[in-house]
């Protein structure tokens, strides 16, 4: 979306946990164009945070919005601010939410950088990336 004036906004998409766009199959030997504009699409998945997924027959042109880095401003305060406890009886570390008590992320904890021994109380030297429980 190019040109916004007044209390115009961009579409911001996200996809996370394996989402991404595909186009229908086509039945070729022709490929048809295909075309995804305006906004700003991202995508966080094991496809190099590719959004878009490939199908049969098809050019996949995507033309973004220009814009700077996208943060999530919310996710970000929390990992920031919230509650976070090492649990040496589970070897779990874990975020709550803004409530204390609702477990927003949760990953397992290592004493050593080779992450073979888990937490026990001893120190931690190594976080494995937060997931959702």
């Amino acid at each position: 979306m190019s040109g916004l004036t007044g209390d115009q906004t961009e579409i911001v998409l996200t996809l996370t946990d394996g989402w991404r766009i595909k186009f229908e199959d086509r039945a070729g030997p022709s490929t048809i164009a295909c075309q995804i504009t305006g906004g700003t699409l991202t995508a966080i998945n094991a496809y190099g945070n590719n959004p878009i997924a490939p199908s049969s027959y098809t050019q996949v042109q995507f033309r973004a919005a220009h814009s700077g880095v996208i943060l999530n401003q919310e996710l970000i305060r929390k990992l920031l601010q919230n509650r976070l406890e090492t649990n040496p009886a589970t070897g779990k570390m874990t975020l709550y939410d803004d409530d204390d008590s609702s477990v927003l992320l949760e990953t397992d904890v290592f004493e050593d950088v080779a992450g073979a021994q888990p937490y026990r109380g001893q120190g931690a030297e190594r976080r494995n990336r937060m997931v959702s429980p």
